[in-house]
């Protein structure tokens, strides 16, 4: 008995976005203007029992766009990091296409992260200098 495999592709054109030296490309159409925002990111660490972490590292890291770091700390006896005078990068439009902003925690061998993009977006758009994350703390395994 043969069985048949059915491929379907689909097209879907990218439109460039962004800044004429730097554009972007979505699959859902022209982005907005390219903006840059300082702020402070406040973020808590803990254990896989829901101690505070002390010593890790913590960054704030572009996956997409930038594909860069554009911060890190170390975590106090709180388990709480501040990274201060970071530049986040705006793309109106475009943040869940273009933007991937992760925070991510390492201590020793371990490592935990995540996906801030609508922290940071309603921060952008709100006009704050500060971003509080310690109510949604990062969890080393």
């Amino acid at each position: 008995m043969s069985r048949s495999v059915m491929s379907l592709v689909l097209m879907v054109p990218l439109v460039s976005c962004g800044t004429e030296e730097e554009p972007i490309f979505s699959a859902q159409g022209a982005c907005g203007p390219v903006t840059e925002h300082v702020l402070t990111l406040h973020v808590r660490v803990v254990d896989a029992s829901g101690e505070p972490a002390e010593g890790a590292t913590v960054t704030l890291e572009e996956r997409n766009y930038l594909r860069e770091t554009l911060g890190s700390g170390l975590s106090d006896a709180l388990g709480e990091a501040s990274l201060a005078d970071l530049d986040i990068t705006s793309v109106e439009g475009c943040w869940g296409v273009a933007l991937d902003y992760v925070v991510v925690a390492t201590l020793e061998e371990r490592q935990a992260e995540a996906r801030i993009n609508p922290s940071l977006f309603n921060a952008v758009q709100h006009g704050e200098a500060e971003v509080d994350r310690r109510d949604r703390p990062l969890t080393l395994p």
